[in-house]
């Protein structure tokens, strides 16, 4: 996790959190591999990916298919 963000001051109980995830992938550990076990952690929850490179632009969109 990079970052956790949620709520607009103390004692209060958020309406929405939202969750950093970043993962920088090795040859041993691909991409569906990660998305998989993450989705599996928090079942429901909406993800989106960001893109860093060209190549990474045409895995993610395999992977939203």
């Amino acid at each position: 996790m990079t970052a956790i963000t949620g709520g607009e001051g103390y004692s209060t109980v958020p309406d929405l959190c939202t969750l950093n995830v970043d993962i920088r992938l090795t040859p041993a550990l691909e991409l569906r591999g990660c998305v998989t076990t993450i989705d599996a952690a928090w079942p429901g929850t909406q993800r989106s990916l960001s893109v860093v490179t060209e190549a990474d632009r045409f895995v993610a969109e395999a992977l939203r298919r």
